[in-house]
Protein backbone atom coordinates (compact mmCIF):
# COMPACT_ATOMS: atom_id res chain seq x y z
CA UNK A 1 0.00 0.00 0.00
CA UNK A 2 1.59 3.38 -0.64
CA UNK A 3 1.04 6.30 1.13
CA UNK A 4 1.79 10.14 0.74
CA UNK A 5 4.27 12.25 2.57
CA UNK A 6 4.25 15.87 3.31
CA UNK A 7 6.17 16.48 0.37
CA UNK A 8 3.64 14.56 -1.78
CA UNK A 9 6.16 11.29 -2.61
CA UNK A 10 4.42 8.46 -2.55
CA UNK A 11 6.24 5.81 0.48
CA UNK A 12 5.42 2.48 1.18
CA UNK A 13 2.93 1.92 4.46
CA UNK A 14 3.20 -2.00 5.67
CA UNK A 15 -0.11 -3.95 5.59
CA UNK A 16 -0.96 -5.97 8.26
CA UNK A 17 -3.31 -7.16 10.88
CA UNK A 18 -2.49 -3.86 13.21
CA UNK A 19 -2.97 -1.64 10.17
CA UNK A 20 -5.99 -3.25 9.07
CA UNK A 21 -7.79 -2.66 12.47
CA UNK A 22 -6.82 0.47 12.48
CA UNK A 23 -8.32 1.26 8.86
CA UNK A 24 -11.57 -0.45 10.60
CA UNK A 25 -11.62 1.14 13.54
CA UNK A 26 -11.05 4.62 12.15
CA UNK A 27 -14.08 3.54 9.57
CA UNK A 28 -16.16 2.65 12.79
CA UNK A 29 -16.06 5.44 14.05
CA UNK A 30 -16.89 7.92 11.28
CA UNK A 31 -19.79 5.74 10.31
CA UNK A 32 -20.57 5.94 14.05
CA UNK A 33 -20.68 9.76 13.86
CA UNK A 34 -22.29 10.06 10.74
CA UNK A 35 -25.27 7.76 12.10
CA UNK A 36 -25.57 9.25 15.07
CA UNK A 37 -25.80 13.24 13.20
CA UNK A 38 -28.12 11.73 10.71
CA UNK A 39 -30.62 10.48 13.55
CA UNK A 40 -30.63 13.69 15.26
CA UNK A 41 -31.76 15.39 12.22
CA UNK A 42 -34.15 12.68 10.76
CA UNK A 43 -35.55 11.08 14.28
CA UNK A 44 -39.11 12.63 13.74
CA UNK A 45 -39.24 11.21 9.89
CA UNK A 46 -38.02 7.24 11.26
CA UNK A 47 -40.98 7.84 14.31
CA UNK A 48 -43.48 9.05 11.77
CA UNK A 49 -42.60 5.67 9.63
CA UNK A 50 -43.10 3.31 12.52
CA UNK A 51 -46.35 4.66 13.61
CA UNK A 52 -48.42 4.81 10.83
CA UNK A 53 -47.75 1.47 9.88
CA UNK A 54 -48.23 0.16 13.54
CA UNK A 55 -51.57 2.70 13.47
CA UNK A 56 -52.96 0.95 10.71
CA UNK A 57 -52.69 -2.42 11.80
CA UNK A 58 -54.78 -1.47 15.32
CA UNK A 59 -57.09 0.29 13.54
CA UNK A 60 -57.41 -3.07 11.42
CA UNK A 61 -57.54 -5.12 13.95
CA UNK A 62 -59.68 -3.51 16.13
CA UNK A 63 -62.32 -3.07 13.04
CA UNK A 64 -62.30 -6.09 12.15
CA UNK A 65 -63.32 -7.20 16.47
CA UNK A 66 -65.66 -5.09 16.56
CA UNK A 67 -67.09 -5.90 12.87
CA UNK A 68 -65.56 -9.03 11.18
CA UNK A 69 -65.80 -8.55 7.51
CA UNK A 70 -67.32 -5.47 7.41
CA UNK A 71 -70.01 -6.68 8.93
CA UNK A 72 -72.34 -5.91 12.57
CA UNK A 73 -75.69 -6.57 14.24
CA UNK A 74 -77.76 -3.88 12.84
CA UNK A 75 -81.57 -3.19 13.12
CA UNK A 76 -83.49 -4.23 10.09
CA UNK A 77 -86.82 -4.19 8.35
CA UNK A 78 -88.52 -7.54 9.13
CA UNK A 79 -91.98 -7.02 7.73
CA UNK A 80 -92.41 -8.40 3.85
CA UNK A 81 -94.31 -4.76 3.42
CA UNK A 82 -92.68 -1.31 3.28
CA UNK A 83 -92.89 0.43 6.85
CA UNK A 84 -95.12 3.73 6.50
CA UNK A 85 -94.06 6.84 7.62
CA UNK A 86 -95.40 7.67 10.95
CA UNK A 87 -96.73 4.71 11.98
CA UNK A 88 -95.46 3.25 15.13
CA UNK A 89 -92.78 0.56 14.75
CA UNK A 90 -93.97 -2.76 16.40
CA UNK A 91 -91.72 -5.07 17.73
CA UNK A 92 -92.99 -7.72 15.00
CA UNK A 93 -91.61 -5.02 11.93
CA UNK A 94 -88.02 -5.46 12.95
CA UNK A 95 -85.58 -7.61 13.98
CA UNK A 96 -81.47 -7.73 14.40
CA UNK A 97 -79.63 -9.41 11.57
CA UNK A 98 -75.93 -9.47 10.69
CA UNK A 99 -75.30 -7.38 8.00
CA UNK A 100 -72.86 -4.99 6.42
CA UNK A 101 -72.61 -2.19 8.39
CA UNK A 102 -73.90 1.08 7.45
CA UNK A 103 -72.80 4.77 8.59
CA UNK A 104 -75.81 5.63 11.51
CA UNK A 105 -77.24 2.00 11.88
CA UNK A 106 -78.69 1.01 15.21
CA UNK A 107 -77.63 -1.84 16.88
CA UNK A 108 -80.31 -2.31 20.16
CA UNK A 109 -83.96 -2.72 18.75
CA UNK A 110 -85.08 -0.50 21.83
CA UNK A 111 -83.78 2.58 20.12
CA UNK A 112 -86.22 1.45 17.50
CA UNK A 113 -89.48 -0.19 18.61
CA UNK A 114 -91.51 2.68 19.81
CA UNK A 115 -90.21 5.26 17.12
CA UNK A 116 -91.79 5.74 14.08
CA UNK A 117 -90.13 6.28 10.65
CA UNK A 118 -90.13 10.01 9.36
CA UNK A 119 -89.91 8.55 5.62
CA UNK A 120 -91.25 5.37 3.85
CA UNK A 121 -89.07 2.12 4.94
CA UNK A 122 -87.88 -0.96 2.16
CA UNK A 123 -88.08 -4.62 3.41
CA UNK A 124 -85.23 -5.96 5.10
CA UNK A 125 -83.36 -2.39 5.12
CA UNK A 126 -81.27 -1.30 7.41
CA UNK A 127 -83.05 1.47 9.95
CA UNK A 128 -80.74 4.49 10.22
CA UNK A 129 -81.16 7.37 13.26
CA UNK A 130 -82.06 10.00 10.88
CA UNK A 131 -84.81 7.85 9.41
CA UNK A 132 -86.55 7.36 12.64
CA UNK A 133 -88.02 9.87 15.18
CA UNK A 134 -86.00 11.17 17.94
CA UNK A 135 -88.63 9.99 20.56
CA UNK A 136 -90.65 7.22 21.47
CA UNK A 137 -94.54 6.97 21.54
CA UNK A 138 -97.53 4.97 23.08
CA UNK A 139 -98.95 3.68 19.24
CA UNK A 140 -102.58 4.34 20.91
CA UNK A 141 -101.44 8.16 20.77
CA UNK A 142 -101.56 8.54 17.41
CA UNK A 143 -103.94 5.61 16.31
CA UNK A 144 -107.31 7.55 14.45
CA UNK A 145 -105.25 10.45 13.45
CA UNK A 146 -104.64 11.88 10.67
CA UNK A 147 -100.94 13.53 9.42
CA UNK A 148 -101.58 17.11 7.96
CA UNK A 149 -98.88 19.22 6.54
CA UNK A 150 -98.92 23.14 7.64
CA UNK A 151 -96.65 26.03 7.24
CA UNK A 152 -96.12 26.87 11.09
CA UNK A 153 -94.33 29.10 13.40
CA UNK A 154 -92.04 27.58 15.30
CA UNK A 155 -89.54 29.99 16.04
CA UNK A 156 -86.59 29.15 18.57
CA UNK A 157 -87.90 25.12 18.32
CA UNK A 158 -87.28 25.72 15.03
CA UNK A 159 -83.69 23.10 14.33
CA UNK A 160 -83.55 22.16 18.82
CA UNK A 161 -86.76 20.36 18.99
CA UNK A 162 -86.83 16.70 19.30
CA UNK A 163 -90.23 15.31 18.15
CA UNK A 164 -92.80 14.26 18.56
CA UNK A 165 -93.76 17.26 20.32
CA UNK A 166 -97.72 17.76 21.88
CA UNK A 167 -98.75 20.82 21.56
CA UNK A 168 -101.62 23.43 21.11
CA UNK A 169 -102.18 25.03 17.72
CA UNK A 170 -103.01 28.89 17.33
CA UNK A 171 -104.42 29.13 14.00
CA UNK A 172 -104.75 32.75 13.27
CA UNK A 173 -106.75 33.68 10.45
CA UNK A 174 -105.88 36.54 7.90
CA UNK A 175 -109.73 36.60 6.95
CA UNK A 176 -111.10 40.38 8.95
CA UNK A 177 -114.01 39.27 11.21
CA UNK A 178 -112.77 35.66 11.73
CA UNK A 179 -112.27 34.65 15.29
CA UNK A 180 -108.71 32.28 16.14
CA UNK A 181 -109.20 28.51 16.27
CA UNK A 182 -107.49 26.28 18.73
CA UNK A 183 -106.63 22.87 18.44
CA UNK A 184 -105.50 20.95 21.09
CA UNK A 185 -103.73 18.09 22.12
CA UNK A 186 -102.45 17.91 18.17
CA UNK A 187 -98.67 16.06 18.01
CA UNK A 188 -96.22 17.67 15.78
CA UNK A 189 -94.19 14.87 14.22
CA UNK A 190 -91.95 16.32 11.95
CA UNK A 191 -90.47 19.82 10.71
CA UNK A 192 -88.45 20.85 7.59
CA UNK A 193 -87.51 24.19 6.18
CA UNK A 194 -88.30 25.00 2.68
CA UNK A 195 -87.78 27.77 0.74
CA UNK A 196 -87.63 29.99 4.16
CA UNK A 197 -90.99 28.59 5.38
CA UNK A 198 -91.10 26.12 8.12
CA UNK A 199 -93.69 22.81 7.26
CA UNK A 200 -94.62 20.67 10.00
CA UNK A 201 -96.66 17.47 9.80
CA UNK A 202 -99.29 17.42 12.13
CA UNK A 203 -100.95 14.51 13.93
CA UNK A 204 -104.78 15.60 14.53
CA UNK A 205 -108.32 14.33 14.75
CA UNK A 206 -110.41 13.92 11.81
CA UNK A 207 -113.02 16.59 13.13
CA UNK A 208 -109.57 18.87 13.57
CA UNK A 209 -108.10 17.91 10.10
CA UNK A 210 -111.31 19.41 8.67
CA UNK A 211 -110.96 22.40 10.95
CA UNK A 212 -107.41 23.21 9.42
CA UNK A 213 -108.60 22.29 5.76
CA UNK A 214 -111.16 25.41 6.04
CA UNK A 215 -108.71 27.87 7.31
CA UNK A 216 -105.49 26.66 5.51
CA UNK A 217 -103.65 28.88 2.82
CA UNK A 218 -105.01 32.11 5.14
CA UNK A 219 -104.31 31.47 8.40
CA UNK A 220 -100.42 31.84 10.14
CA UNK A 221 -100.44 28.56 12.37
CA UNK A 222 -97.87 28.48 15.63
CA UNK A 223 -97.68 26.42 18.67
CA UNK A 224 -98.45 26.48 22.66
CA UNK A 225 -96.43 24.50 24.01
CA UNK A 226 -96.74 23.46 28.48
CA UNK A 227 -94.29 24.73 30.48
CA UNK A 228 -93.76 21.88 33.31
CA UNK A 229 -93.08 23.39 36.82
Amino acid sequence: MVALSKDGKGSEMPIGPQTIQEFASTVLKESQTLSKGWLRRHWFDIALLLILPAGWLLFRYVSRQNFPHGQSQQVVVSSRSELEAFRVIGPGDVSLEKVKTVAGSLSKLDDVVGHYPVEILSPKAVIKKDQISARNIDSRELAGRHAVVVPIKLGPLAGSTKFPLRVLLLVSSRIAGSKPLLIPDAYVLAAKDVNGTTYAMAAVTGEQAASLAAVLGNADITISIPIRP
